[in-house]
């Protein structure tokens, strides 16, 4: 639990704008437009970056064990229905969780989360159970020390380039190399849909069982994506 949270802690606030985006996107989907604004969502992602990360380093160093572990409860509790609602409606197409540093299916951050919520009542059961690091007298000083060093790292990132920049446009990367697909790859799959109509009916067959009498009209044909293929990391890249 400690190494999740510092490590989600810590690649939100190395990226806040990118931050502030998933949350201005969380906020349309929702219809939460008087949230949206640029600042307040820059706001909320380093606010999110630094509890996240204060969380991690007080659960492996073992202080605040009741604050710690009562909110690492309340926030899996919370996320993991807002993952399952992900997963099924797909409002947003990543939960952003790790930033761009590792990026999830919806289901795939659902299942995540149901085990990282098991793992969260596991600690808060046991958080007396926890042996701190720190002398009651000092922690204090290394919890306000955790908050401090997301807060300045956030702003920093903020007003500079990212000190680790996840995106596939970093700096130093070869374009033509992370636009290519390597031999081998694996090639998306799709299905060839024909539409037909009749007596003013349209109705959609394939190409294995399309109609081939004269009654049927064709109307239109469109491939859909059943299976998707080997991405490469810059794909959206047109050269003028």
């Amino acid at each position: 639990m400690a190494a999740t949270f510092i490590f989600s802690g810590f690649v939100k606030a190395v990226d806040p704008k990118g931050g502030a985006y998933k949350f201005q996107e969380y906020f349309t989907a929702f219809h939460l437009t008087f949230l949206s604004s640029y600042y307040s969502s820059i706001a909320f992602a380093i606010a999110l970056s630094t509890l996240e990360f204060w969380i991690g380093a007080s659960l492996l160093l073992g202080i605040r064990r009741r604050t710690s572990t009562t909110l690492v409860l309340l926030m899996m509790a919370l996320l993991t229905p807002l993952t399952l609602f992900l997963a099924v409606f797909n409002p947003v197409s990543d939960c952003g969780c790790f930033g761009d540093a590792l990026v999830l299916t919806n289901w795939q951050t659902f299942w995540k989360n149901i085990v990282l919520l098991i793992a969260a009542i596991s600690v808060f059961l046991g958080r007396y159970l926890i042996v701190p690091f720190i002398s009651n007298s000092l922690q204090w000083l290394f919890s306000l020390y955790s908050i401090f060093y997301s807060l300045v790292l956030a702003v920093y990132c903020y007003t500079n380039l990212p000190i680790i920049d996840f995106r596939p446009y970093h700096k130093g990367v070869n374009i033509v190399q992370a636009m290519s697909i390597p031999k081998g790859a694996k090639q998306p799959v799709y299905r060839t849909d024909l539409i037909y109509k009749k007596n003013g009916v349209k109705k959609t067959f394939t190409i294995d069982n399309y109609p081939k009498d004269d009654s049927w009209t064709f109307v239109d044909s469109k491939n859909v994506l059943i299976e998707k293929g080997y991405e490469p990391p810059i794909n959206d890249f047109v050269a003028g």
